[in-house]
C-alpha cells in the first residue's frame, strides 16, 4: 500500500513541509481509477491519518456534468465564509469590487454586516435590504472563485435570489448591473409593510386548502416541502392551525414575504430600474424559478420575466428534477449551508449516477472554513473533477519535493496491468 511508504518516508523526514508533500502529490503524479484524500493541518496529523487502516480509497466515478446550485435569502448568517476572504486573493478580490460597486449605489458598510466580531448580537444581515446584496456578492464571488479552479458549471439553477446569480455567471446580468439590481430590488422589498414565511413539512397537495387559503404559496421545494408567504397576521394563523393539526413547519430567516401578492406594489417601480440596464442571453443554461424549465432566451432577457420573478412561487423541485435527469451529474451548492442539497436528495432518483457536494458550512457547524473547503475540494477530485492547483496556490507556489512513487503490481500475462491506489492530500 502506497500509505505505508509514504508513512515511512514521513517518519524519516518529519521536517518536511505538508504543503510541499501535498503540491507534489497533486502536480507530480498521474491521477488513477481509486482516489483517497487526506486533510491534515500537521505532521503529526499526516502521520495519525496514514496510520488509520479504516480509511479506504474510493473507486472514481467521473461526472459529465457540473451543476452549480445557488441557494436564497435564509441560508446566510454573520461571517460566512471568513476565512475565504483571509485566504484566497481571488475571493477577497471579488467581494471588494462588489463592495465598491454597492457603495455607489448607496452608503451602507455592508462588509461590516457580513464580517462582525458581535454575530449573535448584530441581526441586520437577517433584513432584506441588507441580506439580498450581500447574499449575491457571497455566492456570486464563490462562483468564481471555484470557475478560477477550473471548476465550470455545465448548467445551474438558482432558487429565488439565487436566481440571479445563475443568471450573472451565465452573462444576462453584468456583475455591477446585477447588484445594482438586487440592491435596488432590497430596497423597494424592505418598504414593503413586513411579512413572514413559513416552510411546511408535508406536500403541498396533502394539506387542507382552507389552511393557507389567506396566504400565497411562495415555493414548491420537495414533495414533503413548501412555503407559504404573508402577512404577519395571516401567517400566525397558519403556524396556529398546523400546530392544531400537528403538521411540522418552520419560521424563515425573512422580514417579509417574497414570492406574494404582497409584493405587487413594487412591481412597477422595478421594471423602472430593470429598464436602465442591457439584458443579454445567458452562456450557460440554467433553470427558471417560475417554470421549473430551461429558461429561454426570451425569458432572460425580458424585464417582465424579472419583475414576474419577485411575486411567482418558486418551482424549486421541478427544475431539480429537470437537472437531475441529466444523470451522471455533480451537484455543488454554491453558497452557505446545505439548503439546496436537501431538497436534491429529496428528490434525487437512486437509480442515477449523480451526487451533491456543499462549498460552505452550515451556520451550526463549528468546523473552520478552510478544512470545510479543504474537503470539498478532496469530494471535487474524488468525483474525477480536475483542480487547477496552481491557479488554487497562486503566488505562494510550494516547492516540489522528492518522494516516494508509486507502486504497481506485476502480473504473469503479456502486458503489464496496474492496480493503483492514488492519495491526495489538502493542507489547510
Amino acid at each position: 500500500r502506497y500509505e505505508e511508504k509514504l508513512l515511512k518516508f514521513i517518519e524519516h523526514k518529519k521536517e518536511v513541509s505538508i504543503e510541499d508533500l501535498s503540491y507534489t502529490l497533486q502536480i507530480g503524479r498521474k491521477q488513477f481509477d481509486f482516489r483517497k484524500y487526506l486533510i491534515v493541518k500537521e505532521g503529526d496529523d499526516l502521520i495519525q491519518a496514514l496510520k488509520d487502516k479504516n480509511t479506504f480509497a474510493t473507486a472514481l466515478s467521473p461526472k459529465n456534468n457540473i451543476i452549480f446550485m445557488f441557494s436564497g435569502q435564509g441560508s446566510q448568517y454573520v461571517n460566512m465564509g471568513k476565512e475565504l476572504y483571509q485566504t484566497y486573493p481571488l475571493f477577497k478580490e471579488t467581494l471588494d469590487q462588489g463592495l465598491l460597486y454597492l457603495k455607489e449605489f448607496n452608503d451602507f458598510d455592508y462588509k461590516n454586516i457580513l464580517f462582525n466580531a458581535d454575530a449573535v448580537a448584530d441581526t441586520r444581515i437577517n433584513e432584506t435590504l441588507f441580506t439580498q446584496p450581500i447574499l449575491f456578492l457571497f455566492e456570486y464571488t464563490l462562483a468564481q472563485l471555484l470557475i478560477s479552479f477550473g471548476v465550470k458549471p455545465n448548467y445551474m439553477i438558482g432558487h429565488s435570489l439565487g436566481e440571479y446569480v445563475a443568471a450573472t455567471i451565465g452573462g444576462v446580468f453584468t456583475f455591477k448591473d446585477a447588484l445594482k439590481i438586487v440592491a435596488k430590488r432590497a430596497e423597494l422589498m424592505s418598504k414593503v409593510p413586513k411579512g413572514e414565511m413559513l416552510s411546511i413539512g408535508i406536500s403541498i397537495n396533502q394539506i387542507k386548502k382552507e389552511i393557507i387559503e389567506g396566504v400565497s404559496v411562495a415555493a414548491i421545494n420537495a414533495h414533503d416541502s413548501f412555503v407559504v408567504s404573508g402577512t404577519e397576521t395571516s401567517i400566525a394563523l397558519v403556524k396556529k392551525q398546523l400546530e392544531e393539526e400537528e403538521i411540522p413547519f418552520v419560521l424563515l430567516k425573512t422580514s417579509h414575504a417574497f414570492h406574494s401578492t404582497m409584493m405587487n406594489e413594487i412591481q412597477e417601480d422595478f421594471e423602472k430600474e430593470l429598464e436602465s440596464i442591457t439584458l443579454q442571453k445567458s452562456e450557460i443554461p440554467f433553470i427558471s424559478n417560475i417554470t421549473g424549465k430551461f429558461i429561454t432566451d426570451e425569458e432572460s432577457t425580458s424585464i417582465k420575466y424579472w419583475s414576474n420573478h419577485i411575486l411567482e412561487k418558486v418551482e424549486f423541485e421541478k427544475g431539480i428534477k429537470e437537472l437531475i435527469a441529466l444523470n451522471n451529474s455533480l451537484f455543488i451548492e454554491v453558497g452557505p449551508g446545505r439548503t439546496l442539497a436537501t431538497f436534491y436528495k429529496k428528490s434525487q432518483n437512486t437509480n442515477l449516477e449523480n451526487d451533491v457536494i456543499t462549498t460552505v458550512k452550515h451556520h451550526k457547524e463549528t468546523v473552520d472554513d478552510d478544512k470545510y473547503f479543504a474537503d470539498f475540494l478532496g469530494q471535487l477530485w474524488s468525483n474525477g473533477i480536475d483542480i487547477n492547483w496552481e491557479v488554487y496556490y497562486e503566488g505562494g507556489k510550494p516547492n516540489r519535493l522528492s518522494i516516494p512513487t508509486y507502486d504497481f503490481d506485476r502480473y504473469d500475462v503479456p502486458s503489464k496491468v496496474t492496480s493503483p491506489l492514488g492519495i491526495g492530500t489538502e493542507a489547510y
